[in-house]
């Protein structure tokens, strides 16, 4: 019940950063790259029903990201939202696993209003799958 990483980069406290932490809890990092803007309702709301995290106000992205290493540990997938307030996107991107070195996967069939989801690979690594959602 308290806070994993302490110190952040983000540029608003309702600018949600990729982090990481170790399997056992220790070495919390922040590693710098923005993945959402959440609705700052979010922060004060008590009632369930309107749900901010997941069905925010127009111009917040709602809290569905997702992140996996690759099978060799090097690098993170991990889906970002991106784009103006009125015509935010979800598309899936590759990162260093330190925050460095982020590039959007050019995934085959993408509409310019989809969102890519869910993002994870084979054992092997040679595999992406994910949810794609069109509008």
């Amino acid at each position: 019940g308290g806070v994993v990483v302490a110190r952040i980069t983000a540029e608003a406290a309702n600018v949600v950063t990729l982090q990481d932490v170790r399997q056992d809890g220790s070495d919390p990092r922040d590693l710098g790259l923005t993945i959402l803007r959440e609705d700052p309702a979010a922060r004060t709301n008590t009632d369930p029903a309107q749900d901010p995290l997941f069905n925010p106000a127009a111009g917040y992205d709602p809290w569905t990201e997702r992140q996996n290493y690759t099978p060799d540990g090097r690098r993170i997938v991990v889906t970002r939202f991106e784009g103006p307030a009125d015509a935010r996107i979800q598309r899936i991107w590759m990162v260093d696993a330190d925050g460095t070195d982020a590039q959007p996967l050019p995934l085959a069939g993408r509409g310019d209003r989809d969102r890519d989801t869910d993002p994870t690979f084979s054992p092997d690594g040679t595999k992406l799958a994910f949810t794609r959602t069109s509008p």
